[in-house]
């Protein structure tokens, strides 16, 4: 198994940003598709700001992903 580590940040208005990979799975393959699966979830999901003092502000976020590598 390998860890990819991704990060990124929810702006104040609920929108990804800054996404990279922190730790790579020595995949450089596998950590392009997790990265575009990442990306696409902002489309996908309604990303929600953090607030600090009742207004929104960026969060930064760190996902831990473990992916199994099977041979076929």
């Amino acid at each position: 198994p390998g860890l990819i580590i991704i990060q990124f940040v929810v702006d104040d208005e609920g929108e990804l940003s800054n996404l990279h990979c922190l730790q790579s799975s020595n995949c450089p393959a596998y950590d392009k598709i997790v990265l575009e699966i990442i990306g696409k979830l902002d489309k996908d999901f309604d990303w929600v700001a953090g607030r600090h003092l009742g207004k929104p502000v960026c969060v930064r976020f760190k996902l831990p992903l473990r992916v199994c590598f099977k041979s076929e």
